[in-house]
């Protein structure tokens, strides 16, 4: 993680973040899930996250934006990471704030109902978009 205040008005934050899905196990005092954590270990992988954002602040304004990108969990199938982008606008007057944030994702995925080594599994492309607005109270 890193965080960096470049002057009291900007700031920008940026993150790496590493997950071995592969280690994901599934686990019961009644039930023994061998079959299923093998599943895991053979179809997911290791994935690389990165996020980075930053901030102006000019108060009471603050104008943000981010990206982040998701790496795709599933083994030899880079295709399947997501990307997320935001953009955002913002008013703080101390005991209230209001907050306006639109985002694009943009992601991919298998789905299968019944045992992938009998059908071929759906693939499903997402792009999704969300406008968001928040209104706080301070006490």
């Amino acid at each position: 993680v890193f965080d960096y205040e470049f002057i009291p008005t900007l700031l920008l934050n940026a993150e790496v973040e590493y997950i071995d899905y592969s280690t994901i196990r599934m686990y019961s005092d009644y039930y023994n899930f061998h079959e299923e954590n093998t599943n895991i270990n053979n179809l997911y992988g290791e994935a690389t996250n990165y996020r980075l954002g930053g901030e102006i602040l000019l108060l009471p304004l603050k104008i943000r934006g981010g990206l982040s990108i998701n790496g795709s969990p599933l083994k030899n199938k880079p295709e399947y990471e997501s990307r997320n982008y935001s953009a955002g606008i913002g008013m703080d007057f101390n005991t209230i704030f209001i907050d306006i944030n639109y985002s694009i994702n943009n992601s991919k995925n298998e789905y299968s109902i019944y045992n992938p080594d009998v059908e071929r599994a759906a693939i499903i492309s997402r792009h999704k978009k969300i406008l968001l607005c928040t209104i706080g109270f301070r006490i």
